[in-house]
């Protein structure tokens, strides 16, 4: 009993929580006392099993939201379902994409908003503290493969299988494209804290 504590304190640790769990399971039941309770809270904290897609999950985006700051995951199926779930597991709100898988979901804090790129080449952006359906921002193209908010939350960049960097200003509708001479599509998009990079 003493060794299997001491070695899911171990596993725990090192960030085993599958080998800690196992050797807490090993742990005769008529022996566990609240030691026992005190280690497996910590081997069953982090982990949330969120059912609600049908097929895979194709996306997922993480932010604060709501008066306790507590975090709420975001996310996007093979269903072309997006799901907004609490810190404690449970779904908060949904909505239906009929236009495509989602591939790209970025959240901007501060206006609690979900910038949504799909495999059709739609963009939406989506308030996910309410069940108001997004808005389409542009509707259709080459496969998006990831979006970004910029620092103040008024632009939504855009990368699409097409070599593109497309801008959408949400305040005044102006978009601004940029190819790259890459030759082949970007599947990735990064910007600095000030969003001049």
């Amino acid at each position: 009993y003493l060794a299997n504590l001491r070695a899911a304190a171990a596993y725990l640790q090192r960030g085993n929580s599958v080998e800690a769990r196992e050797r807490l399971s090993a742990c005769a039941p008529e022996l566990r006392g609240w030691e026992w309770r005190h280690a497996s809270r910590f081997v069953d904290a982090d982990v949330r099993i969120l059912s609600g897609h049908r097929g895979g999950v194709t996306a997922v985006a993480l932010t604060e939201l709501g008066a306790a700051g507590g975090v709420t995951a975001i996310t996007a199926g093979a269903d072309s379902k997006l799901h907004s779930w609490s810190a404690s597991g449970a779904s908060v709100a949904s909505l239906d994409l009929l236009q495509g898988r989602v591939r790209a979901l970025d959240v901007f804090p501060g206006a609690a908003l979900l910038a949504i790129g799909t495999e059709a080449g739609a963009l939406h952006v989506w308030d996910p503290a309410s069940a108001v359906p997004a808005r389409l921002i542009h509707g259709a193209g080459a496969a998006i493969r990831a979006v970004a908010f910029d620092a103040t939350g008024r632009w939504v960049i855009r990368c699409a299988d097409d070599a593109t960097l497309t801008a959408h200003d949400l305040q005044s509708d102006a978009v601004s494209v940029f190819r790259s001479d890459f030759g082949t599509g970007l599947t990735s998009l990064a910007l600095s804290a000030d969003s001049r990079q």
